[in-house]
């Protein structure tokens, strides 16, 4: 039996806990592979705007937990253009929810996931480097 192949733009649908029709299938001037992680950081930001329309804390909360699972998306995508890189630098380094505003699990993967697309574009460094950090617990070891 074989397992049908999930595309970007439903995997962000199911991290996001809404329908693929709620997902953009194109953003003008977005490239392919730009489209999702983008469309995810603008969705992101529409759900921090609704909940100022938000009456209680348990709807806010709600609002919340579905932000957070795109961002967790996000963490989690492997680049696949500068784009997708530039979100994921964005979400790492907001004020309020990035590694400013503490620490947590998926920062530092992040980085290593941008660190690793942008080598594989300009090559790794031919001198000895320090050790790269690749989770929040490594210590590069």
């Amino acid at each position: 039996m074989s397992v049908p192949s999930v595309t970007r733009r439903q995997a962000i649908a199911a991290a996001a806990g809404t329908s693929l029709a709620g997902v953009p299938a194109f953003l003008p001037g977005a490239q392919a592979p730009d489209r999702l992680l983008v469309a995810g950081e603008t969705e992101i930001t529409r759900i921090y705007a609704a909940m100022t329309q938000c009456a209680t804390d348990k709807e806010s909360n709600a609002i919340l937990e579905r932000a957070w699972r795109f961002d967790d998306f996000i963490a989690a995508a492997v680049p696949a253009s500068l784009a997708d890189c530039a979100v994921k630098l964005r979400r790492v380094l907001n004020r309020d929810f990035g590694m400013v505003g503490g620490a947590n699990d998926r920062d530092v993967p992040a980085l290593a996931q941008v660190l690793d697309f942008i080598e594989g574009l300009i090559g790794v460094p031919t001198l000895p480097a320090r050790p790269i950090a690749r989770s929040h617990d490594d210590d590069g070891t």
